[in-house]
Order: structure tokens, then sequence, then C-alpha cells
């Protein structure tokens, strides 16, 4: 089901505050955990969602990720309960997980594939009523489903997508990346991505490299034991932005250039080859879809992609 819900992260957390603006120059060290009660509540964590049941609830951005070509996929409940009532009754769907676990797993569907695209545009549908309201917040992440990757790299694209609408627009953008990161950064306001990202434990890095932009909580680092705070050093500030910070720092637009221009060439090879052209390496959507993107890099450049 798709829905304007109220909603948490993975702190269970449903509220929306104004970020802190933190010097890391001037700071010895990052406090991961700081009271609620110090930040302005500007509103409540509210987002189109699509529910799918006993795997819980997933932005817009977080499903078309993960149900993406090449990583988890989709199929759907009604089709592995099918599966299950025919093995009961004897019948031979060739998925015996008992005699052969591997040829047992269900692979993605067709049909999960057709629901796929409708609840997109369902959520994309009820996105744009819900923003144009002003009842909710974009359908980006909510920070539950990992790696901490992928609800940095979903921000950042949907920041782009904010300022160029297409990747073709931001590809044709001659300007210095420099002038890029004080264009995503001056948009960062009016999109609601700083106070949603910031909320919801992901700190956004300004393009001077020494501003963050903070909330009440911090994803990255992660510290074990009762630890609460971590040392702030320069390579630490490149692992942890790399890792789970919105980077805004010119040397990341340049990042975000080469991966669009892959992705284009790409497009391009599929155009001219046909399927023998389609793979991991394709971006297979005709426009600028924030979870496919992700998904694009996560079977790129991380390796983690399906291997049946």
């Amino acid at each position: 089901a798709v829905q304007v819900k109220e909603v948490t992260d993975r702190h269970g957390n449903s509220k929306l505050y104004a970020p802190h603006s933190l010097n890391l120059k001037a700071e010895n060290s990052l406090d991961l955990r700081e009271s609620p009660e110090g930040y302005k509540e500007s509103s409540t964590l509210k987002v189109p969602v699509v529910d799918t049941g006993e795997n819980g609830v997933f932005t817009r951005g977080e499903f078309a990720a993960i149900t993406a070509l090449g990583q988890m996929e989709y199929i759907t409940p009604e089709e592995i309960a099918r599966t299950v009532v025919l093995e009961i009754r004897g019948a031979n769907t060739g998925k015996d997980i008992m005699s052969a676990l591997d040829g047992s797993v269900l692979s993605p569907s067709y049909k999960a594939g057709l629901v796929r695209e409708v609840a997109l545009q369902d959520l994309d549908a009820v996105e744009n009523d819900a923003l144009d309201s002003g009842e909710a917040h974009p359908s980006v992440a909510l920070g539950r489903l990992g790696p901490p990757e992928l609800s940095k790299l979903l921000f950042e694209a949907a920041l782009i997508k904010k300022v160029y609408e297409k990747i073709d627009g931001f590809l044709e953008d001659s300007s210095s990346e420099k002038s890029i990161s004080k264009s995503l950064a001056k948009a960062l306001e009016s999109s609601g991505l700083d106070h949603l990202a910031c909320s919801i434990g992901i700190p956004i890095l300004l393009p001077d490299g020494q501003t963050l932009l903070r909330g009440p909580s911090i994803n990255v680092p992660e510290v074990l034991g009762h630890a609460t705070s971590a040392a702030l050093e320069a390579k630490s500030v490149d692992q942890w932005a790399k890792k789970g910070w919105v980077d805004l720092r010119p040397a990341n637009v340049k990042t975000w250039r080469s991966r669009f221009q892959q992705m284009i060439s790409a497009r391009a090879d599929l155009r001219n080859a046909g399927s023998a052209a389609a793979s991991r390496r394709s971006y297979m959507s005709a426009r600028f879809e924030i979870g496919e993107v992700v998904a694009w890099i996560f079977n790129n450049e991380m390796e983690g992609y399906r291997i049946k």
C-alpha cells in the first residue's frame, strides 16, 4: 500500500529538527548523540512510503534502490505463499528446499516487476501531491535500510535532481565543481532535505569541508560499546563523508559527474547493441530515478550485486 505516513528512523525518532552548524576544524571530537532538547523541532517525519508488509516500510528512494535490477529485486508475497501451498499439497514445484536449497530459492518475477513499476508510479503521484500541499517531506530515505551509503547517496542524488531535474542537465553544466557545490548547498534549505537528512542521522558536509550540518544523532561513524563520541581527524572526516555523510565538497561533485557520464555511455551502448549490452553497467531507467542511480552505484562501484 502506498500512502503518506508518519514514520520513524532507525533510532525510533519521528521528529524533524533544524540542523546545527558545526565547525569541524574547531572541534577535537564528534558527539554522536546529543539531546534533542537543544534542537528546534520543525515538523514530523511524514513522507510518502510503500508498506510491503513483513518486509517493512520504504521510501520511494529506498524501494527503487533495493528492487532495481542487480539488487534484491522483487517477488510478491502471494507468489511465495502459492508455492508453499503447492508444496504442502505435494505438487512438484521444483522449489523443494529440503532436496536442493540453492535451487529452491525463488527468483525475482515478471509479475513483481510490473507491480514494482506501478508502486513507483503511485509513490511518485502521492509524493508530488504531498509536496504541493505541504503535507509531507520528500520520499528519499529513513536511514533504517543498510548499508549506510544507501541513505547518503540517495540524499546526494535527490539534491542533484532538485537542482538539475535531469542527468543530462547536470552533465551539461560547464561550471566548475566548486560552483556546482555552492549551488547544491544553496538549494538545501528550499528543498527541505537538510532538515530531513540531519534529523534521521545523516549529517551534511558543506562545500568548505569544515562546516557540518547535523541533527541530534549521527549514524556514521559507528562506535563500539558505550562510546558516544569519536576523535575528529582529517582522514576520519574523509572516511565518514564517503561512508554516510551527504558530501557537498567539489571533489564529490567530480565523482558524481564521472558516474553520470558512465551511465549515459552505457545507455548509448544499450540503445545501439540491444539486449546484448544489457548488464549491471547499464542504467535502465529512462528518467532521473534516484533509487535506480544508487542501485547502479552499488552494482558497479561497490560490487554489491546479486549473483543469482
